[in-house]
């Protein structure tokens, strides 16, 4: 089986290639506003839906035009994946009832395009990369890619530092995973103060990395204020604010990629953690500064990422699920637990549990218990798209399903009826 493995590179491009980079953000941007009002306006003047193909017709034709002549100057590949992007984002608003998409703004600071072209290739030696119209870019690398690329993704961020994302095929198999068991399996909770708490009695505190920047961020921020918008000084002085935000996102995820590292090196063959919910914890204003300073939400998806590159099984149990006030030596439920509360003592059997070790033992022990199967959640494109294939045909045939269950449920009133007269006619 073949699945997807994602890199990201620093790029140092010239000048003259900022330059090129900066059109063809403006060209993404001006097309996906294009696209997205097209699609608006048919919809509401003729209440039909133009399709990504019915698009790139008319962005053929407004090639042509001389007003937008500087369309041909930027790689063509960017802007037929801008409006695939805008039409995936219009039918999730429908399929999975996600938010409207939105025009996009010429002062995000967040810019980025995709692309991709067969001629993309990679020189360790000279440390360069060859980009579709910018040609050879610089680029550090901090590791060879593997496999075929298929996509590109060239981002700036708002401190101004240029980065290649690459999606690449790989054609080697996931490791084989290992029959689950309670002797080998390890119970993770997490928290603010620690960060993970496993069920071994190891603990990992909590980074907080912008509570300790905190001074440093709130003076930036007052000299910005001081600034007039538009000025030169006052982008000098962005480009400083963005630079401590950034310093300050690059320090927590080397800190979780390390203690990720850190667990799975530990020999266990599963892993059970908890499916939080963090935009409902969010809600919560007091904790909620400190939940995204802990990252709990990108902890999972690193967690989850490397257990499937190692051939760990990972397992996600209940939110629900009564992990903190359960005890783990008999199970009694202490519903009196308050939050506050690091530690307490089961009144059945006496016995003195740690909150956070008590909670990642009752987290190991729910997740063994289900046994659950471990799913995959990197796929290939080919993979993706027979799925969306199967979806599809999936949806045709419940529908035929459903009709056939309509017939026959119409059906089984007089069928009880029947049978019921055969009752009555063999008692007289």
């Amino acid at each position: 089986m073949r699945y997807d493995n994602s890199c990201k590179f620093r790029l140092y491009p010239t000048k003259e290639q900022k330059v090129l980079i900066g059109k063809t953000f403006g060209c993404c941007r001006f097309l996906y506003n294009w696209a997205l009002a097209m699609k608006k306006k048919e919809y509401e003047d003729n209440k039909v839906s133009l399709s990504c193909f019915d698009l790139n017709k008319k962005l053929t034709e407004l090639k042509k035009e001389e007003q937008y002549y500087w369309l041909k100057e930027v790689d063509a590949k960017a802007l037929i994946y801008t409006i695939a992007n805008m039409d995936t984002a219009y039918k999730n608003f429908f399929k999975l009832h996600r938010g409207y998409p939105k025009f996009k703004s010429k002062y995000d600071n967040n810019k980025s395009y995709q692309t991709y072209q067969s001629t993309i290739r990679v020189n360790y030696k000279t440390s360069k990369i060859l980009l579709p119209k910018l040609g050879w870019v610089k680029c550090v690398f901090s590791k060879k890619v593997l496999g075929a690329i298929k996509t590109c993704t060239i981002s700036c961020n708002p401190s101004g530092e240029y980065y290649v994302s690459m999606i690449v095929e790989s054609k080697s198999d996931y490791p084989t995973l290992k029959e689950i068991r309670k002797e080998n399996a390890l119970g993770i909770d997490m928290g603010i103060k620690n960060l993970a708490i496993l069920s071994d009695g190891t603990k990992y505190d909590s980074c907080a990395f912008l509570r300790k920047s905190q001074s440093k961020l709130a003076r930036l921020q007052r000299s910005l204020s001081r600034k007039k918008k538009g000025s030169s000084n006052y982008e000098k002085q962005r480009i400083k604010v963005a630079k401590c935000h950034q310093k300050i996102s690059n320090k927590r995820n080397n800190f979780i990629n390390n203690i990720v590292a850190d667990i799975t090196s530990k020999g266990y063959d599963t892993i059970c953690i908890e499916d939080l919910n963090i935009k409902g914890m969010t809600k919560n204003h007091r904790l909620a500064k400190s939940i995204n300073d802990a990252s709990m939400g990108s902890f999972n998806v690193k967690l989850t990422s490397k257990c499937q590159s190692k051939g760990i099984n990972i397992v996600k149990i209940d939110r629900y699920a009564p992990s903190s006030k359960k005890c783990h030596s008999c199970g009694y439920i202490y519903k009196e637990l308050k939050l506050s509360q690091r530690s307490w003592t089961c009144p059945i059997c006496g016995e003195t549990h740690d909150r956070d070790i008590n909670a990642a033992i009752n987290i190991k022990e729910i997740g063994v218990s289900s046994l659950p199967k471990c799913t995959r959640n990197v796929k290939s494109v080919e993979c993706r798209k027979q799925e969306h294939k199967n979806a599809k045909c999936s949806d045709v045939s419940d529908t035929k399903k459903q009709e056939k269950e309509r017939e026959l449920s119409s059906q089984i009133p007089n069928i009880q009826d029947i049978i019921q007269n055969e009752i009555y006619i063999h008692a007289e």
